[in-house]
């Protein structure tokens, strides 16, 4: 998977969880890598059984390009005991140059996926907190969010955490919007495009 902090990188384990306590008769407890020698593990053990196992892999943890790639390839090399299934998430940040390289180089099979803004369609289902969506049920609402947040999932985390505090729907679009505007949203969704470490972006001393 490739993305962003705007687009919900940061977000994917969390979902992977999720999905995984609604089936947990199919999947085995996520598991995410902590060190080179925990990935190998990962790849190379596993209890035989109807259990799929996920591990996920950061590719942002890894010092340089070569280690990232390598361990890329060691998710095709290394396998797991006969009778063990498992995928493997790599999760690559969009805002670095070397990942968008790594995930062209590693999709020959067009198993990428890019994480983008969500539609207006998926607003409603955007988070797997349906009691905080409640809110946004009806249609004009979330239109109403939908033109605060542009369907970047960074802001509409920011209006599901006031969801959750129960403002109005007004209200929540009218933080976002001022937020993003002249506030700290603005600034974290240009962090999470990469766009403030751009020197395209730094204004002259």
């Amino acid at each position: 998977m490739i993305g962003s902090a705007a687009t919900g990188l940061g977000s994917v384990t969390a979902v992977l969880e999720d999905q995984q306590k609604r089936a947990p008769s199919k999947l085995d407890p996520i598991v995410c890598s902590t060190s080179p020698s925990h990935y190998k593990e990962l790849l190379s053990t596993g209890k035989p059984g109807p259990l799929h196992r996920i591990a996920v892999v950061k590719l942002s943890r890894f010092n340089d390009v070569d280690k990232a790639r390598a361990s890329l390839r060691q998710a095709e090399t290394i396998q797991p005991p006969a009778g063990v299934t498992r995928t493997v998430v790599a999760l690559a940040d969009a805002c670095k140059a070397e990942h968008l390289a790594i995930a062209a180089e590693f999709d020959p099979d067009n198993a990428l996926i890019p994480l983008r803004r969500v539609t207006l369609e998926g607003i409603s289902s955007w988070a797997t907190d349906m009691e905080a969506l409640a809110p946004f049920a009806e249609t004009e609402a979330r239109n109403r969010l939908m033109d605060a947040t542009g369907g970047w999932p960074i802001l509409l985390d920011a209006a599901l955490v006031q969801a959750r505090q129960g403002r109005r729907v007004l209200t929540i679009c009218k933080t976002i919007h001022e937020g993003v505007s002249s506030g700290g949203l603005g600034t974290n969704l240009l962090d999470g495009l990469g766009l403030t470490a751009s020197p395209d972006m730094r204004t002259p001393d």
